[in-house]
């Protein structure tokens, strides 16, 4: 079912631009609008899952699954690390480029550091990594079996998703995460996995912010 209109890049160039783009710029009108991000990441659940659905995608190749759970996080351990340990040392040197305004001013509206950590790890992180890994690589999948197409695209759209935010140090990292999260996962196929590598770089981030 809507196999072949899944697989012209021509509705995959015009789903970028109405699903990624578009909303990019009307953020350049409505900043403000950005707060709601995760509403609408929540909101597009609906779209993916009528994807699942229409094409019939496995829970194996969703990510779903927890036979290699453990091989893929050690596998997935080594960057993490790396990641964590980068991130540590720009904020030493380089803290005030790299702290983020919105972003503390979002926590510092939260109760406490618990209640940001329950949302990142909750809701924020696999709402991003359904969308951005499980659905989107399918989604590319469809249209090229070109490992390093599925790879640069997947992570270019990460990157974009994350631009409104204005901080290119963030900017790039999202780029080169991006790149690294979508080889591991064509490769284990384990959403899992990179939810929590996604979610333990993000809050040390975080918490850099506001405690470093």
């Amino acid at each position: 079912m809507l196999s072949g209109f899944y697989k012209s890049r021509w509705v995959l160039t015009a789903e970028t631009l109405l699903l990624t783009i578009f909303p990019l710029v009307l953020l350049q009108f409505f900043p403000e609008w950005i707060h709601y991000r995760t509403k609408v990441f929540a909101i597009g659940l609906i779209y993916v899952a009528f994807f699942v659905w229409s094409q019939k995608i496995s829970c194996r190749n969703f990510g779903c699954r927890f036979d290699n759970f453990f091989s893929a996080v050690k596998a997935i351990l080594p960057f993490t690390i790396l990641a964590i340990s980068v991130t540590a040392l720009l904020f030493y040197f380089l803290r005030p480029l790299i702290s983020i305004t919105l972003l503390i001013e979002g926590i510092h509206r939260r109760p406490s550091f618990v209640i940001v950590m329950f949302r990142y790890f909750f809701i924020s992180v696999p709402l991003q990594e359904i969308i951005y890994r499980s659905y989107l690589i399918n989604r590319v999948g469809l249209v090229s079996q070109s490992k390093r197409f599925i790879q640069g695209y997947s992570a270019v759209i990460f990157m974009l998703i994350h631009t409104p935010i204005n901080n290119i140090f963030l900017t790039l990292g999202t780029l080169i995460l991006g790149w690294l999260w979508v080889g591991h996962f064509l490769k284990y196929r384990n959403l899992f996995s990179v939810i929590v590598s996604h979610t333990v770089i993000g809050l040390v981030y975080l918490f850099l912010m506001i405690n470093g």
